[in-house]
């Protein structure tokens, strides 16, 4: 009798960062647990866990493993499709490109046992690149022509697509976490600004020194923001909050020390649930974010923002929800005082900092065709 028998419901497995504590791959997993149970409703569906130190917040019915290679490759022996959601997991961005590279290795090990073990493969709402070597290009490249469709949340993803040569069904998408449900808007009673920030030099340039300037620059500009609002209330917003040294909790942490005593500055446990980091959002007026998800999630509410884009997906970010050039800052214009010199203006017109469109550019339906099954050749 055949492993896979086709009298046992379909087994997908669901490999994503969930339970690392980062609010943006929660909040992707979520819509994309959703599109699975749509699209295959008599199936069971198993998350790689990463840690039990933040709350599993798929409220979905769904089996939880252990994140570990070992664990998946057992999981995948016994199931069908294989699904890696969210994120970007095939990039070699920053300057500690041998730690990039095995993370690739990890994937493309994964989709090689997946396709040994007869499972499909799909790749739902993922960034890809940038990719510097000719190792990194050409393992990709492997990887690639492993999997059976692949949906991409931005353009330079999708051109990366073309670069590699890649000619299997794919699609661009908008984030997932731009369908997750957004809780009602509460009145503003005073001025709230929220502050993500994440220990960019020491998780991708390999200089932890830097992240010091980079915590002065955004105390001058919470200082500049007080200044002007003596009332306010500050959250600061670890999105990440991984136990390591590029969670954000490194930088909030250290902002929160600069300002202990001061009621006006909260540091807010998210624990990875966006609907935390949503509900704290409901209130608010200003927002000064790094993280993607963070900016993301500002501008579907509607709120004057600062973004310090760091990195392709973030530009990427502010072409397709029509962000205004004078709200984007590099990491360079923060650690010249960028940010200080910006809160008059930010402060007096809020309205010059609002993104144009609030919506995503491309329906739910492309992060997962609701075709899928006869793309796949398999039955629904």
């Amino acid at each position: 009798m055949n492993r896979k028998s086709k009298k046992r419901p379909l087994n997908i497995i669901v490999h994503g960062h969930i339970g690392r504590g980062n609010v943006g791959d929660e909040a992707m997993l979520e819509v994309i647990v959703r599109l699975l149970r749509d699209r295959f409703p008599d199936s069971q569906l198993f998350l790689a866990y990463g840690a039990d130190t933040h709350p599993k917040t798929i409220q979905e019915e769904v089996n939880y493993f252990p994140r570990t290679a070992t664990a998946i490759v057992k999981k995948l022996f016994r199931s069908d499709l294989f699904v890696i959601a969210g994120g970007t997991h095939l990039t070699q961005f920053g300057d500690n490109k041998a730690a990039k590279l095995a993370g690739i290795m990890r994937q493309i090990f994964l989709i090689l046992v997946a396709r040994v073990f007869a499972n499909k493969v799909l790749m739902l709402s993922v960034g890809i690149g940038p990719l510097e070597s000719h190792s990194s290009k050409h393992s990709v490249v492997l990887a690639l022509n492993m999997v059976h469709f692949i949906s991409v949340r931005d353009a330079s993803s999708r051109s990366m697509l073309t670069t590699l040569n890649y000619r299997g069904p794919c699609t661009q998408c908008s984030d997932a976490a731009f369908f997750v449900p957004l809780p009602k808007a509460m009145i503003k009673n005073r001025n709230k600004l929220g502050i993500s920030v994440l220990p960019y030099y020491t998780s991708h340039m390999r200089d932890p020194d830097t992240d010091g300037e980079l915590v002065d620059a955004f105390v001058e500009a919470i200082r500049g923001w007080l200044g002007i609002f003596p009332d306010g209330e500050v959250c600061l917003l670890p999105i990440c909050s991984q136990v390591s040294d590029s969670s954000d909790t490194v930088m909030t942490d250290r902002i929160a020390k600069v300002f202990s005593g001061d009621s006006r500055i909260r540091n807010v446990p998210l624990q990875g649930s966006p609907h935390a980091l949503l509900q704290c959002m409901t209130d608010m007026t200003h927002f000064i974010g790094m993280r993607y998800h963070a900016l993301l999630f500002a501008h579907r509410f509607a709120l004057p923002t600062l973004n310090i884009a760091y990195h392709d997906k973030t530009r990427g970010l502010a072409n397709e929800i029509a962000i205004p050039k004078k709200s984007i800052v590099s990491v360079e214009d923060v650690l010249d005082g960028g940010l200080a010199r910006s809160m008059p203006e930010f402060c007096n017109e809020p309205s010059c900092f609002v993104a144009r469109r609030a919506s995503p550019q491309f329906p739910e339906k492309d992060i997962l065709p609701e075709d899928i099954t006869e793309l796949l050749g398999m039955k629904p």
